[in-house]
C-alpha cells in the first residue's frame, strides 16, 4: 500500500510538469491521519454478511457469524502513524521505580495531535496515569509509543474530537472508562499485548464503527467490528456507530458484557445464541430503538443491573427463562411498553431494586420468585397490574414502594413468613379492596406503608407487630374498621410525647380505625 502511495506520487508529480494548475497544487501535500483512510462504510461492509429485510433490500441487519478474523494488509497499514516528533510540554513524572516515567498531564502543551514520547530524561515512558487528558476536547489525534503497558482510569475522558485510536503492541492494561464519551471515535486498533479492557473503556462513544484487534493477541479478538474475548465467548463492546437495526449474535456467545451494546440507539432486533446464560450490566440500555420481543434461551441464568433499562420502545410479552437465577436492579425499568402477564419464575433468588420500574403496561403478575426481599420500587408504577397481588411464602421483607403506584390491583395478599413492610410500600394501591389481613410473622410497618389505598374497607393487624409508622392508612376513608389481634401494651408518639394507649381503646375496631385515619395519622406507634 505504501508503495503503491510512492508510485502514485511520482506519476501525479510527472504530470504536475506538463500542466500548470497541476504545478500549483502538486506540492502540497497532507499530513491528515484521515487523508488516506478508505471510505468508512466500504471498510466495514467489505466482509461482513448482510441480511435482506422483509423488503429484501435493508441493508441494516449484520449477522456476526462472519468478521474480520483475517484483516487485509491494506487495512493495517491504513493505521500507521507518524509519531517521529513528540509533543512538547506535556508533564510527565518520574515513576517509583526510578527507572520510567509516566505522563500526568497535557502540561503546557497546546498541541492538537498529540505524540507521546518514547523515552524521556534517556528512560522509557511506560504509563499514561488516570485522568491525563480528561476532557481535553480539542486533542484530534494521539500517538502512543510501543513503549506504554497502561492506560488509566478515564485517561481519555470526553475527548471529543479525538477519531481513532491505535493501542500499541506494548500496552497491557486498559483503564475502566479510558476513552469514555469520546464522541466522535469512530476507529480502535487494539495491539497484539493488550491483557485487560476495563469496563466501559469505550463507552459512550456512538460513533465507533470499527475495532480491529491483533490476530497475535491471545485475549481479545473482532467479528463484523465488534470486541470479544478471544474464543468469543463474550462480546465486549459492540461498535453502535455501525447503525445495524438488527444483530445476530454468534452461537458461541455465552455472555454479553457489561455496556456491550449500550447506546445503540439504531438496534431494533437482538437475536441471542442457544447458549446465552449471562447479560451484563447497562448491555442493552438506552437502546431506545429496540422493539421486536426480547427471545430468551433457557440457558440464560443472570440479568445484570440496568441491562434493558429505559429501552422505551421495547413491546410484547417478556418471557423469562425458567432457569433465571438473577434479575438486576434496574434491569428493565422504564420500559414502559412491555405487555401482558409478568411471570417471575421460581428459580429467581435475586430481584434487585427497581427491577420493574415504570413498567406501566403489564396487565398482571406472577411471582413465583424464591427471594425473601421485594427491594426497594421493585414494580413502582406498574399501575395496570390487575387482580389480588399474591406474595410468595419466601419474602420476609417488603422495600420502600415496592408497590407504590400499583393501583390496578384489587386485592393485597400477604404471606406468612412476613416480617417487615417498607415505607410507602402499597402507598396509592387505591383499587385493592375488601379486608387487608397482616400475618401474624409481621413484625414492623413503615410510613405510609397503605396511605392512599382509598377502597380498603378493613384491616387485621396480627399480634407480632411491634412497630408501625406514621401515616400507615392516610386517605384511607372506606376504612372503617381495624382490628388488632393484641391490643396489650401499645404506646403512641407524637410531637407532644409518648403516652400508652390502653387496650380498650384498640378493643373498639372503629375507634382504632379512626385512630389510624384521622385522629392519631401523624402518630406512631409501639409495642412492649
Amino acid at each position: 500500500m505504501l508503495k503503491f502511495q510512492k508510485n502514485l506520487i511520482a506519476v501525479l508529480a510527472c504530470l504536475c510538469l506538463t500542466t500548470s494548475s497541476l504545478i500549483a497544487c502538486g506540492g502540497e501535500q497532507s499530513s491528515s491521519l484521515s487523508s488516506d483512510t478508505p471510505n468508512s462504510s466500504s471498510l466495514i461492509n467489505s466482509s461482513e454478511e448482510i441480511e435482506s429485510s422483509e423488503s429484501n433490500s435493508e441493508e441494516n441487519s449484520v449477522s456476526s457469524s462472519d468478521g474480520y478474523e483475517n484483516p487485509s494488509e491494506e487495512i493495517w497499514e491504513d493505521w500507521e502513524e507518524d509519531g517521529s516528533v513528540p509533543s512538547q510540554g506535556l508533564q510527565l513524572i518520574l515513576n517509583e521505580d526510578g527507572a520510567s516515567y509516566s505522563v500526568k498531564g497535557m502540561g503546557t502543551a497546546v498541541d492538537k495531535n498529540i505524540v507521546i514520547p518514547a523515552e524521556y530524561n534517556g528512560l522509557p515512558v511506560t504509563a499514561i496515569l488516570e485522568n491525563a487528558f480528561w476532557d481535553k476536547q480539542n486533542i484530534q489525534t494521539v500517538v502512543i509509543p510501543n513503549t506504554v503497558t497502561s492506560i488509566g482510569f478515564e485517561a481519555f475522558w470526553n475527548c471529543t474530537a479525538l477519531t481513532r485510536i491505535s493501542l500499541p503492541d506494548s500496552l497491557q492494561n486498559l483503564g475502566d472508562r479510558a476513552f469514555y464519551s469520546c464522541i466522535r471515535l469512530e476507529k480502535v486498533k487494539i495491539g497484539a499485548g493488550v491483557q485487560t479492557i476495563g469496563e466501559s473503556s469505550f463507552g459512550n462513544c456512538p460513533a465507533l464503527q470499527f475495532i480491529q484487534c491483533d490476530q497475535a493477541n491471545p485475549y481479545f479478538s473482532t467479528q463484523n467490528g465488534s470486541l470479544y474475548d478471544k474464543t468469543q465467548s463474550k462480546i465486549i463492546r459492540y461498535a453502535v456507530g455501525r447503525g445495524a437495526m438488527k444483530v445476530i449474535l454468534p452461537d458461541t456467545v455465552t455472555e454479553i458484557g457489561n455496556y456491550a451494546f449500550y447506546q445503540a440507539t439504531n438496534l431494533q432486533e437482538i437475536v441471542f445464541g442457544d447458549k446465552l446464560t449471562k447479560v451484563g450490566n447497562y448491555a442493552f440500555a438506552d437502546c431506545s430503538a429496540l422493539t421486536a420481543n426480547l427471545s430468551f434461551p433457557e440457558t440464560l441464568t443472570q440479568i445484570g443491573d440496568y441491562a434493558f433499562s429505559s429501552c422505551t420502545k421495547l413491546e410484547g410479552e417478556l418471557i423469562l427463562p425458567n432457569h433465571l437465577q438473577t434479575i438486576g436492579a434496574y434491569a428493565f425499568s422504564d420500559c414502559k411498553r412491555l405487555t401482558g402477564t409478568l411471570r417471575i419464575p421460581q428459580s429467581v433468588t435475586a430481584l434487585g431494586e427497581s427491577a420493574f420500574y415504570n413498567c406501566r403496561n403489564f396487565t398482571a403478575l406472577d411471582l413465583q420468585a424464591n427471594v425473601t426481599e421485594i427491594k426497594d420500587f421493585t414494580f413502582y408504577q406498574c399501575y395496570n397490574m390487575h387482580g389480588v397481588l399474591t406474595l410468595p411464602s419466601s419474602i420476609q421483607k417488603i422495600g420502600a414502594k415496592a408497590f407504590g403506584w400499583c393501583y390496578g390491583f384489587n386485592g393485597i395478599q400477604l404471606n406468612e413468613g412476613l416480617e417487615e413492610i417498607g415505607e410507602s410500600a402499597f402507598y396509592y394501591c387505591y383499587s385493592a379492596e375488601n379486608t387487608l389481613t397482616l400475618p401474624e410473622s409481621l413484625k414492623r410497618i413503615g410510613n405510609s406503608a397503605f396511605s392512599h389505598c382509598r377502597s380498603l374497607s378493613a384491616a387485621v393487624i396480627g399480634s407480632g407487630v411491634r412497630a408501625i409508622g406514621t401515616e400507615i392508612f392516610l386517605d384511607c376513608p372506606a376504612l372503617k374498621n381495624l382490628y388488632f389481634t393484641d391490643t396489650n401494651g401499645w404506646s403512641r408518639t407524637d410531637a407532644m410525647g409518648t403516652r400508652p394507649v390502653a387496650a380498650t381503646e384498640l378493643s373498639d375496631s372503629e375507634r382504632a380505625a379512626l385512630y389510624f385515619t384521622k385522629n392519631y395519622v401523624t402518630s406512631s406507634w409501639n409495642k412492649k
